[in-house]
């Protein structure tokens, strides 16, 4: 199977059906989360994040450092699912230096992978990813926020 590298900002079209977000992150401990966003860019409710507290909500699921995103089960209040990482708050003082890897993927296509460059600025919660819909299509965008 072949592999799409993102460059930062660029989007790629996904198919229905679930699309797996793993994220592999070097020389910190880093927590996985996704956040479901209404069409104002917000959550709906506290239950709209997705962390190892509350693995499931709305057809998103976390396991281990893997965000699953079943693109046939997301209720039409969602417009975007953020995928994110952060540096483990039980180790103080921990922050990113070298980007966390996002490889995407779903069955039948090919995968795709976005490294972010390199932090300096001490960031400690960064946002890889952005599944949104547009046009009736879901799409993928290589992002990051600090």
């Amino acid at each position: 199977m072949t592999t799409t590298s993102l460059l930062k900002g660029q989007n790629a079209s996904l198919s229905a059906g679930p699309v797996t977000f793993a994220v592999a992150a070097q020389g910190l401990a880093a927590d996985v989360s996704a956040l479901l966003l209404g069409p104002e860019g917000k959550v709906r409710s506290d239950d709209d994040l997705v962390f190892y507290n509350h693995p499931v909500h709305d057809g998103v699921s976390l396991a281990g450092h893997t965000i699953t995103a079943d693109l046939d089960r997301l209720p039409g209040g969602v417009a975007t699912v953020v995928v994110v990482a952060s540096a483990d708050p039980l180790q103080p003082g921990s922050v990113f230096t070298t980007a966390p890897r996002l490889t995407i993927s779903q069955p039948g296509s090919s995968e795709k992978a976005f490294t972010a460059p390199d932090f300096a600025a001490g960031e400690t919660v960064v946002v890889l990813a952005e599944l949104y819909r547009r046009g009736g299509r879901c799409h993928v965008v290589g992002c990051v926020g600090v």
